[in-house]
């Protein structure tokens, strides 16, 4: 429930990415069912791989093979985000290297942005966590 939150609040307010998003798409891929917005942002596409988990070292093959084959379906005009509530920073590192964005949106700034946009059903599912 709280993954499909996460995504439910990044597609209601693509502003917690970045500014001037328009959604064009949500999809579903692979066999672990994650889950690839797709924005019109300014000079081109932005793709968000969302995790509604803090990112590990066993979701860096899976981010770098979504950025090769968008590379290779429309290069140049397309950036590659990974949002989520936590990184590893080693993970970081590596993701940055390899040209890939990323958002970390912690739980407790979430919760903040729904509660002032008035979200309050969206902002009661992230506060059943711990939350400093």
């Amino acid at each position: 429930a709280k993954r499909n939150g996460f995504i439910a609040a990044l597609v209601k307010y693509p502003q917690l990415i970045e500014n001037g998003l328009r959604l064009l798409s949500n999809e579903v891929v692979g066999r672990c069912g994650r889950n690839k917005l797709v924005f019109a942002a300014q000079g081109g596409e932005l793709v968000v791989a969302c995790q509604g988990v803090p990112v590990t070292e066993r979701d860096v093959e899976r981010i770098t093979t979504l950025k090769r084959d968008l590379l290779a379906s429309e290069p140049g005009k397309t950036r590659l985000m990974v949002v989520t509530t936590g990184i590893d920073p080693a993970v970081g590192q590596v993701l940055e290297r390899e040209g890939i964005l990323r958002r970390e949106i912690g739980l407790k700034e979430l919760c903040r942005f729904l509660d002032e946009q008035g979200d309050r059903n969206l902002s009661e599912l992230f506060k059943t966590e711990n939350i400093p």
